[in-house]
């Protein structure tokens, strides 16, 4: 005698968990894609923002008159957890002695520009990590205007 089994259409219990668990490991890899793009885009959004941030700074500093070494720093009111930073010191080429005599020579003739290096460093806080962007510019100025700014306050 032979039993023949009618088979039913559908899906036995072990082909649906198989079928569940692959959709589910492929699910959080593709959460686990998303979330790192998410990430990229805000830290990448985050450094766009300070690079225009210290440029606009810069910009601010540039307009001022530095007659001698000084620093300052501060926070972005439209931008909170953004900081910065700033710096301005003498700066000096260095020269070999030949140099060094040469340029005493000449400043006996001609007065020298003075230069001073200004530095912006802008911070910002992720999570319990800081990040930050420097920005360095050097700026030239004659011995008059130093004489003549040197009153001036800004």
């Amino acid at each position: 005698m032979v039993i023949h089994r009618r088979r039913t259409s559908g899906f036995t219990l072990l082909e649906v968990l198989v079928a569940l668990v692959i959709l589910s490991i492929s699910v959080g890899v593709i959460m686990n894609v998303f979330s790192g793009g998410i990430r990229a885009v805000r830290t990448t959004r985050d450094y766009n923002r300070a690079v225009f941030l210290a440029q606009g700074k810069m910009e601010e500093l540039l307009l001022k008159k530095f007659t001698e070494e000084t620093t300052d720093s501060g926070t972005f009111e439209e931008f909170p957890g953004f900081a910065w930073e700033m710096a301005v010191t003498e700066f000096q080429l260095p020269m070999t002695e030949e140099e060094q005599l040469a340029a005493e020579a000449e400043s006996e003739l001609a007065p020298q520009l003075k230069t001073y290096q200004i530095t912006l460093h802008v911070t910002w806080a992720v999570g319990s990590r800081t990040r930050s962007f420097t920005l360095d510019t050097l700026r030239a100025v004659a011995p008059y205007q130093e004489q003549v700014l040197g009153g001036l306050d800004e």
